[in-house]
């Protein structure tokens, strides 16, 4: 079963100090140009040589793969693969709890605070049509798709200035984890096919340090079985409000089962499907709960 694994970037920056490098603004200072025609060094030949095989078995042809992974948009993110410093006292466990409380505090004072929910009240109103649609459709109360839209991009005000390409690509070419490499090359052919399908240019497309993009940052391999066309213009662009949220509907619906106007295990689950922090879980509902959730139901 895939899973979205990355979201909430706010919270794990204040909450995990080993992230620090991979939180530059746009990894434009923790970045260098590819060397030309990089895949056909030793250090990487092999692997590029897999990748481009299975990509020709997705219909891609050897000469748009080399032409693509040697354009000069190509570059790697030193800060996602390079070793975190060590800090220069050790925490201790007592420390680490404090810090933790103090960080979750502090976010929730923000996420929770009056015109934060105000937002996502004028969120609801603004948007009442769409939401109500989507809500009768899928089953998904609209309180929570809007309150994952705003803990995931602030209602598409913090994108993310990372391109999605280049960081699965760096995790690929130069991660030392064999573990994330694999997993990097399947959010590489991800990728691929889902901008074919839908018109759009690979190395263009922006996202989060871990290559979530879009309103509601799904990662590629989350696209093809949950992201919807939910404005019928023959395309899925998740940076498209009705895309976005009919996309996180069907997304709690599909690998949660969401049950209308209610907060059981079940749906909590759906929520910890969507990113696996108990944590996130939490702000989701009290978001929720806070711009209306279950007041009327």
């Amino acid at each position: 079963m895939k899973r979205i694994y990355f979201g909430l970037v706010m919270v794990l920056f204040l909450l995990a100090p080993v992230f620090y490098n991979v939180f530059a603004a746009d990894g434009s200072s923790d970045s260098e140009e590819a060397p030309s025609y990089y895949w056909r060094k030793k250090k990487y030949k092999k692997k590029y040589e897999e990748l481009f095989c299975l990509l020709e078995r997705e219909g891609f042809t050897r000469n748009q793969l080399r032409k693509l992974f040697s354009g000069k948009q190509i570059k790697f993110y030193d800060n996602l693969v390079r070793p975190a410093p060590k800090p220069e006292k050790e925490e201790s466990q007592e420390e680490k709890k404090e810090r933790i409380r103090k960080a979750r505090e502090e976010y929730l004072d923000d996420l929770l605070s009056e015109a934060s929910v105000k937002r996502g009240q004028k969120f609801l109103v603004t948007n009442d049509s769409l939401l109500s649609v989507v809500e009768g459709s899928l089953q998904v109360d609209k309180e929570i798709i809007a309150s994952v839209l705003r803990i995931e991009t602030n209602f598409g005000n913090f994108l993310g200035n990372y391109k999605v390409f280049n960081v699965f690509n760096t995790i690929f070419a130069e991660s030392p984890s064999i573990k994330k490499q694999r997993r990097a090359e399947k959010e590489l052919v991800a990728l691929l096919i889902l901008c074919r399908e839908n018109g759009l240019d690979p190395l263009m497309l922006k996202g989060s340090w871990a290559g979530a993009f879009g309103l509601c940052q799904f990662i590629p391999s989350g696209f093809e079985p949950c992201a919807l066309d939910g404005d019928g213009d023959g395309k899925i662009d998740l940076f498209s409000l009705a895309d976005a949220v009919w996309s996180t509907a069907n997304y709690l619906k599909k690998w949660g089962d969401w049950r209308l106007g209610r907060w059981d295990k079940r749906n909590e689950r759906a929520v910890y499907a969507y990113n696996h922090s108990r944590f996130y879980v939490k702000t989701v509902e009290l978001y929720a709960r806070e711009i209306g959730f279950l007041s009327k139901k």
